[in-house]
């Protein structure tokens, strides 16, 4: 699939970040100057072609202030009509048509992160980070500094849904990416006794090398799988290209007893990937597990009671509702709460999550 800058033919959609750093109990937060608009904004830019959205806003933020980030939680997007002509004469309407495009912003908060982390990454990546012209001034100041400098209502938006964010303590949750297994052999092909072994189809080997850039993004440290070659071979492309190992430990929703004795569960793994919040982490489930994490987790998603009106509902799968596609993420920004004995989420709290799409999306 070609990703296009434009999600259709009338949006342009853009990605950026709120890049922070914190120095005892002050957020600082970096903003941008565009010389060419005379303006006080955040680190963004347009989607290219062939690129997901999530690793736009990682390639702008590097373009226009040189600092290598992972994303976290999202923030939100913005959507604005473009003027029929920007300043210095830019068009932001189509010489044919004389549409006027609305503008789509995804915003993320951005967590600076080492030269070092960023060249393990680079590869999976795939896209160098150097710093262009398009930025001449680059200050980090507070919140309330910030405030008072930003150009634009939008971006003032953006800042107190980050604080917001903040004092919910996203700004230091751990990032899980929730990974839907590619595209695998059909089962009908196999025997039932071998489905453990069923492998990705060639399309779902293309699936497993986009889905690389995006746990690029957020940059992912620490890969996880429950044990099914397919699950694997979705994860088996980031291992290659930063060397990231893939421990197959994680129980699978139909495990046997025997095997339970050898795997933990989902929430055990998402209680610990909690209380590492350096080390954002990749788990690949079936849709199977993946169904069943979403309706225990969300309560929209949880069978309704038996023999009730809506008990049909129950068939269908939660991810095809969010549209989670093979090879596909949920992001999922949490912390850890071990006093949390019961379900939903045993030993740990969801601050917020969304899906990773192509392009903008509110999801």
């Amino acid at each position: 699939m070609s990703l296009n800058t434009y999600a259709d033919k009338n949006n342009i959609d853009a990605g950026g970040a709120v890049v922070f750093r914190q120095q005892t109990d002050t957020l600082w937060v970096c903003l941008v100057h565009r010389p060419w608009y005379d303006d006080w904004s955040f680190p963004k830019g347009k989607q290219e072609r062939d690129e997901s959205i999530v690793r736009t806003a990682v390639r702008e933020v590097g373009e226009e202030t040189g600092i290598p980030i992972r994303l976290g939680a999202k923030i939100s997007t913005i959507t604005y009509l473009l003027p029929p002509k920007a300043p210095q004469g830019r068009h932001t309407t189509s010489p044919s048509s004389g549409i006027t495009f609305t503008k789509r912003v995804a915003y993320w908060i951005g967590h600076p992160i080492s030269e070092t982390a960023h060249l393990q990454r680079s590869e999976a990546l795939g896209v160098p980070l150097i710093r262009d012209h398009e930025t001449d001034n680059i200050v980090w100041v507070d919140c309330q500094e910030a405030a008072a400098r930003l150009t634009y209502d939008d971006d003032r938006m953006v800042l107190t849904r980050f604080q917001e964010l903040a004092r919910a303590r996203a700004t230091d949750a751990a990032t899980v990416l929730l990974t839907l297994q590619a595209k695998a052999e059909p089962s009908g092909r196999w025997n039932t006794a071998f489905d453990q072994q069923r492998p990705l189809t060639p399309v779902g080997a293309a699936e497993a090398f986009r889905t690389t850039r995006d746990l690029a993004s957020y940059g992912v440290t620490r890969l996880e799988t429950v044990p099914y070659t397919r699950c694997t071979e979705t994860l088996q492309p980031y291992f290659a290209q930063t060397g990231t190992p893939i421990l197959s430990d994680i129980l699978p929703s139909d495990a046997t007893t025997s095997v339970s004795d050898a795997y933990r569960t989902l929430d055990d793994a998402l209680a610990d990937a909690a209380t590492r919040p350096q080390s954002p982490t990749a788990i690949c489930l079936r849709r199977t597990d993946f169904d069943n994490f979403l309706r225990g987790a969300f309560p929209r998603f949880r069978s309704p009671q038996q023999g009730s009106p809506e008990e049909s509902k129950d068939t269908v799968s939660p991810c095809k509702s969010l549209g989670i596609k093979p090879g596909m993420c949920l992001a999922l920004t949490i912390v850890p709460e071990p006093w949390r004995k019961t379900l939903p989420c045993p030993g740990y709290r969801i601050l917020t999550s969304h899906v990773v799409t192509e392009h903008c999306s509110e999801s």
